[in-house]
């Protein structure tokens, strides 16, 4: 028992280190085919070879999307973990890039260029030896974002008198669809959803029929523009439609309920209308 308590955090931290990997590389996966679907075009007139396999790419995308799902709701913390990672590796790819070219066009000098690139060095190798601290999304009905636009001193009244329980959707399982009526605004607090937009009338050649989906998760707020339209007495349809890409925890803030609340802080509608980019 004793050894075993010394070898836990070894253990633990190794557990975490093989299943960062694993979603790492089946984000990588998931990406590079995304990437190839939105450069490539596919022309009506292809070969059925060509055809083929940019099907077979999409599939793969698919696949390695609903796999990182799957680990996504099952080591949330990890998932985030590793997007944050990702990104940071991103960041620091793009900053090797800008210093190589100052380099080579004479800008910086070769001492400086020198310590630029072994500090570029250090981060990426800090990246491959620990996983960054990201912030846990919480079923905490205290926090939810939409409590974000209200004052501090209102929040926590406001949470209150909302009735609100956490809904669970099975993997597969179709949310609300594109067609039907908004009625809720919709906080997703565990797992993955799908959300595809409707498809609009007129699609450039530059961009790929995948641009109306995406891939949502723990703290993404949907129908929250929907809620803003509603306001004014359009009757507005969902956002788009939502499929749980694996098993789902969730909040619907019904409508009339925020407009209880936006009737008590009027300021607060503004807030929402600047923050969605209008």
């Amino acid at each position: 028992l004793q050894q075993f308590q010394v070898l836990k955090p070894v253990t633990d931290y190794l557990a975490r280190y093989y299943h960062a990997n694993h979603l790492e590389l089946v984000l990588a996966v998931a990406r590079a085919h995304e990437e190839t679907l939105r450069c490539e075009v596919v022309p009506d007139d292809a070969p059925d070879a060509v055809r083929n396999v940019r099907n077979e790419s999409l599939s793969v995308k698919e696949h390695a999307e609903h796999r990182f799902a799957e680990m996504k709701y099952e080591l949330p913390e990890i998932a985030s973990s590793v997007q944050t990672r990702q990104a940071c590796r991103m960041i620091l790819h793009a900053f090797k890039e800008e210093i190589e070219g100052l380099h080579e066009i004479a800008q910086i000098s070769d001492s400086e260029f020198e310590r630029l690139e072994h500090t570029l060095y250090g981060k990426q190798q800090q990246l491959l030896q620990a996983l960054p601290k990201s912030h846990q999304v919480h079923e905490n009905i205290h926090q939810l974002p939409v409590l974000k636009y209200f004052p501090d001193r209102a929040a926590n009244t406001l949470a209150e008198a909302l009735d609100l329980s956490i809904e669970e959707f099975e993997q597969g399982a179709v949310i609300c669809k594109t067609e039907d009526l908004a009625d809720s605004v919709i906080i997703v607090t565990r797992g993955v959803v799908r959300l595809a937009k409707p498809q609009p009338d007129f699609v450039p050649a530059w961009q790929s029929a995948q641009d109306t989906e995406s891939v949502r998760g723990p703290g993404s707020v949907i129908n929250e523009n929907q809620f803003i339209l509603s306001t004014s007495g359009f009757e507005v349809t969902n956002a788009g439609t939502i499929v749980a890409m694996s098993h789902v925890h969730l909040y619907k803030v019904r409508f009339e309920e925020l407009q209880k609340m936006t009737d008590q802080y009027p300021s607060v509608l503004e807030r929402m209308w600047r923050q969605s980019g209008h």
